[in-house]
């Protein structure tokens, strides 16, 4: 897990960030791994849009002064409103990822008016400040104003070693040559021939000047007391917006990292079972990237051991660690690299064997050892909740020995219920429980072709080492071949072979799946020609029956009954164009039953209670279908004509809609020119309605309101067009 947490920690920008990472515990509960797990669906809303610099906040060190220290506080805070200007620019909730609030806003507003970038104390720190400063600015006035018409004096005595006023021991003085009467000696250089002096002219002056000082660092002194006073004040606010500063910081990291890896938010929780789809190591992920290989298994509740064979070198320690790894992630709110549709079992506790630190052999516990006190610790452990990760089992003892002992082992962990995944070369434990309840067999599988692993995994399948094939790929001398025992030659010959099989079944298997989806795809094409059918016969039946409408013609109607009886006959014909020899099929009369016995063109010979008689195909029907002739009487057919008036007053939508519609249709069937729909006029929506139903009609030629006497607004006349 360090290794992952070192890469995240390439995205973070701070030391808070980076910190807040490595210290972050992992979440027993999965309802706090799901919090987790929603904030940071929250965080990649708004990273999906704009990546974000992050400030470093520096803590106060006493190597640098409070007035620079507080400068360097105020540049964050400014950072910080930039990032809240950027937030809002992307129309993001604000105060869910950087609440500020009025005294934070306030105190940064303060660091502005009171520090220069340098730490100095500007004038607008405070009124009185401000003030002082005007006083020391008007006074230096009339000190330079006076010293330089000392200077003009002393030039022209020519005593003066230059003509700038200079600084000394506080006091404003001139750089004389010599010495000289009414002056005051303040310093002097070290070759002693320089004298800075004080000229008496301006002795009260500089005591004044001395005196504005002194009130200007007490002021400075209280300015920056009071500043750190409400920064103590504000250490709490102060500190929580660090943390949501820090937060952004790590969950960008996160989201980056996601990136890289292609991680989703799995599916996850307590119950004992896994689905990898599209699933890889987090850090192989990293490092191939498109070239991994995902793990794609299915590891259900009714099954409690995952026994994972394969060849040497096949990936098998690797996909224990990535299942490891993978709920580690989760339990801290990291997205795996694997489908979202994926599910992990998130266990209290996971107990791990054949992974043992070296410093623990170096202690003088053997391996073998260490192995069995770890499986003790997981079956004595109270938990409910505990996976067993077993790497090598009994590959550190005697094979016969050791295939003992973990088919008891294996079993006793099935049988107690608890989860594990082991990866073994043993033989007698791949016998064993092969076939054995509670326990599912998977194998990482070998190329024969290049002898190189295919790194996937199977399940229902065995795996020999390949001991044999791996040593020869590793370029051992053939001489070791040739004085081996045959029989293990023998027997990596045997598994090549049954592998070979086993590869012919899946191709035999894939093109039988083929077949079954192509015998599909033409049942529905034939299902959707026979719709296509259905509805062209209707639309020609609705059409004559609107032509009988108009003309009411005998005629007309037979001629209809006619084509039903036509397109019923193809129909029929079209549903027993797949006829099976030896199934049973009724005749038209639906009581007559038969066993089909052959076909001979459009013929068909079928035997009816012990004789055989032979009838045109267009008779038979489909045993589970029974159809019954249509009688119409023509004479009993007749049409009552529709009203010209429609009210549809007072009426909901959904009523006056299919009323109208009905009317409509009715009143152009009977040959009317025209007719009225009444509707009132109140909030008008069923005058809406009435607009709305007439514009889809094809027949209107005109719709309008008549005038106010017969209605107006209320009313709407339809006028249809000629036929």
């Amino acid at each position: 897990m360090e290794k992952i947490l070192n890469f995240i920690s390439q995205f973070i920008q701070t030391e808070e960030g980076r910190k807040y990472l490595y210290e972050l515990k992992e979440e027993e509960e999965i309802e706090n791994i799901r919090k987790r797990y929603d904030e940071y669906r929250m965080y990649s809303e708004l990273l999906r849009r704009k990546f974000f610099s992050i400030p470093e906040y520096k803590k106060y060190e006493t190597s640098i002064s409070i007035s620079k220290y507080f400068v360097s506080f105020r540049d964050y805070l400014r950072k910080i409103f930039e990032i809240k200007r950027e937030i809002v620019s992307i129309k993001q909730d604000v105060d869910f990822f950087l609440p500020i609030n009025e005294s934070i806003l306030s105190f940064y507003q303060r660091l502005e008016l009171t520090f220069d970038d340098e730490g100095n104390i500007k004038d607008s720190a405070s009124e009185t400040l401000q003030k002082i400063r005007e006083k020391k600015r008007s006074l230096y006035k009339d000190i330079e104003k006076k010293l330089k018409s000392i200077i003009e004096n002393f030039r022209k005595e020519n005593i003066l070693r230059d003509e700038e006023i200079h600084f000394k021991e506080g006091r404003f003085t001139l750089c004389l040559k010599t010495l000289i009467p009414n002056t005051i000696l303040v310093s002097y250089s070290r070759s002693g021939e320089s004298y800075f002096v004080e000229p008496e002219e301006i002795v009260n002056l500089n005591v004044k000047f001395r005196h504005l000082e002194e009130i200007e660092k007490e002021e400075e002194k209280r300015i920056l007391n009071n500043i750190f006073l409400i920064y103590n004040d504000l250490k709490n606010e102060i500190s929580e917006l660090i943390n949501y500063v820090t937060k952004l910081d790590y969950y960008q990291a996160i989201y980056l990292f996601a990136d890289r890896i292609s991680g989703e938010i799995p599916q996850f929780g307590k119950e004992k079972k896994f689905k990898l789809i599209y699933c890889y190591h987090p850090l192989l992920k990293v490092i191939l990237d498109k070239k991994c290989v995902s793990y794609d298994i299915e590891f259900d509740e009714d099954k409690e051991v995952l026994l994972v064979t394969g060849p040497n070198g096949g990936g098998k320690t690797t996909f224990l660690e990535a299942i490891y790894l993978l709920i580690r992630m989760i339990k801290r709110g990291i997205p795996v690299p694997a489908s979202s549709l994926s599910y992990f079992y998130i266990p209290d506790r996971i107990f791990m064997a054949g992974f043992e630190e070296r410093s623990k052999i170096e202690e003088g516990f053997s391996s073998f050892t260490l192995y069995l006190e770890e499986i003790k610790n997981s079956i004595n452990n109270s938990s409910q909740h505990k996976l067993v990760l077993l790497d090598e089992f009994m590959g550190n003892t005697d094979p016969e020995e050791g295939g003992n002992l973990g088919v008891g082992i294996l079993k006793d962990l099935r049988d107690r219920k608890i989860k594990t995944i082991c990866a073994t070369h043993n033989d007698k434990i791949k016998t064993y429980l092969q076939d054995e309840k509670g326990i599912l067999i998977s194998a990482f599988t070998l190329d024969f072709e290049s002898l190189k692993p295919t790194y996937r995994i199977e399940v229902m399948k065995v795996s020999p080492s390949f001991a044999t094939f791996v040593a020869r790929k590793c370029g051992l001398p053939e001489s070791i071949f040739q004085k081996m025992p045959q029989s293990q030659e023998l027997i990596d010959k045997i598994y090549k072979l049954k592998s070979e099989i086993e590869k012919e079944r899946e191709e035999l298997n894939k093109e039988k799946e083929n077949l079954k989806k192509e015998k599909e795809r033409i049942e529905q094409e034939y299902k959707r020609n026979l719709k296509k059918k259905i509805e062209e016969f209707s639309k020609e039946i609705t059409k004559i029956l609107r032509e009988f409408e108009l003309k009411r013609e005998k005629k007309i109607l037979k001629e209809a009954i006619k084509k039903i009886e036509e397109k019923k006959e193809e129909l029929e014909t079209d549903k027993l164009k797949n006829l099976k020899i030896g199934e049973i099929y009724s005749l038209k009369d639906g009581s007559t039953f038969g066993k089909l016995i052959s076909i001979k063109g459009d013929k068909a010979l079928l035997e009816i209670s012990g004789k055989k008689i032979e009838i045109p195909i267009s008779f038979l029907r489909e045993k589970k279908e029974k159809f019954e002739e249509e009688k119409i009487k023509v004479n009993s057919y007749t049409f009552p004509l529709p009203p010209r008036v429609l009210s549809i007053r007072g009426m909901n939508r959904e009523e006056a809609e299919e009323l109208l519609e009905r009317f409509l249709y009715d009143a152009r069937a009977a040959g009317y020119n025209e007719v009225r729909i009444v509707h009132g006029e109140g909030k008008g929506i069923l005058k809406k309605l009435v607009i709305d139903v007439i514009k889809n009609m094809d027949f209107v030629a005109e719709f309008f309101h008549p005038s106010w006497n017969e209605g107006g607004e209320g009313v709407t006349i339809v006028r249809f067009r000629k036929i």
